[in-house]
């Protein structure tokens, strides 16, 4: 493959996001999907949803502007790097860049896995002083390899294959997860005849460590935070199945198996008897709104490990329990594919971008 090294601004438009005004309940809550980094905030190559919602009104009275199908959204400023394709029309705020390819110059999609590849030049290519920012001139200054047309459809196909199967999979664990959640609430939540059982009874709540720098970017364990951003770390504390319950800002449940290290404030809840692990992950999904919603702290909320220990959940032990265990693990399972496919994407990424593979023999 022939190497032919351009500026993003070359081959691409650059577009600006930004926030209707807060104050004026008329430009939100309508129809129009408002992103933000959070929305995004994973390995996931489209992104569906968003937390916020705009106005028609809301639009036109604001800086922000409308991305379409195949445009890309990636976070400009804080969270660096972080990078989505568009499905369907949305909006975005000001920490954000659109980009549209110019199609007679660059497909979409391969400018998005050229974009991938890039990351870490356009992570180093950040500046400020407080909060690590990427500017519209940077567009300018950073390259990205544009092979003839052909050939980017030869890449896109190969690397597209994995990315769909990663999104299959992700779509079959929301299904799991809604499975898992109706039969919560048909079996227990809205079941009179089951007792209340305070969620203590079931683990002890343990808290992560207090040091924030333990973190480490080679790291081989995950470290979790209370954000969604999974960092990495040298050593770990836990070996176990867990629940880790976000005790702070977005609260949010989620279940991990292996070796791993939390942050405090990140709540690690290891069942007494694995059995109930599955049962226990959806009765603490559903009922997080109720668990956090005596939360403290005016700027940043924060539960306590007796806001989740006193907590009480219906329960019987019967033949239901093992159901919601096939669910986690076969979302696990999931979570473990995708893993491995994104690794072999990526590496072939790499290999592919910068014409190390020869693809005279593969169809376009």
């Amino acid at each position: 493959m022939k190497s032919n090294y351009l500026p993003i601004t070359s081959v691409a438009t650059i577009i600006n996001g930004g926030t209707p005004k807060t104050s004026i309940p008329d430009y939100w809550d309508g129809n129009i999907p408002w992103l933000s980094v959070k929305d995004f905030n994973n390995d996931s190559k489209f992104v569906y949803s968003t937390e916020k919602h705009i106005t028609e009104l809301g639009l036109k009275n604001s800086s922000t502007n409308l991305l379409k199908a195949d445009d890309i959204i990636i976070s400009a400023r804080g969270t660096v790097g972080k990078l989505a394709m568009i499905p369907f029309n949305m909006t975005f705020n000001q920490s954000c860049f659109g980009i549209r390819a110019d199609i007679e110059k660059i497909l979409p999609h391969y400018l998005y896995y050229a974009l991938k590849n890039n990351i870490q030049t356009i992570k180093g290519s950040t500046h400020g002083s407080v909060f690590d920012t990427i500017t519209l001139k940077d567009f300018d200054i950073i390259k990205i390899n544009v092979p003839d047309l052909e050939t980017q459809k030869k890449i896109v196909r190969i690397l597209s294959a994995f990315d769909q199967k990663i999104e299959l999979n992700n779509q079959q664990s929301k299904t799991l997860f809604e499975l898992g959640r109706q039969l919560y609430i048909k079996k227990f939540e809205n079941n009179d005849t089951v007792d209340k059982i305070e969620l203590g009874n079931f683990f002890p709540v343990v808290t992560g460590k207090k040091d924030a720098n333990a973190s480490s970017e080679n790291g081989e364990y995950p470290f979790f935070t209370c954000s969604k951003t999974i960092n990495k770390i040298d050593d770990y504390t836990f070996d176990s199945s867990a629940i880790l319950l976000a005790g702070n800002g977005d609260f949010n449940v989620k279940f991990y198996r292996g070796k791993f290290d939390a942050y405090q404030r990140t709540y690690v809840l290891i069942p007494n008897n694995p059995k109930y692990l599955g049962f226990l992950y959806w009765a603490i999904s559903y009922n997080l709104p109720k668990i956090t919603a005596n939360y403290r702290g005016s700027v940043i909320k924060f539960i306590t490990k007796g806001n989740i220990e006193e907590f009480k959940i219906p329960f019987a032990d019967n033949k239901f329990i093992p159901v919601f265990m096939k669910y986690l693990e076969k979302i696990e399972k999931n979570d473990q594919d995708n893993e491995t496919l994104a690794e072999i994407r990526d590496i072939l990424l790499l290999k592919l971008i910068s014409g190390k593979i020869n693809l005279e023999n593969i169809e376009s």
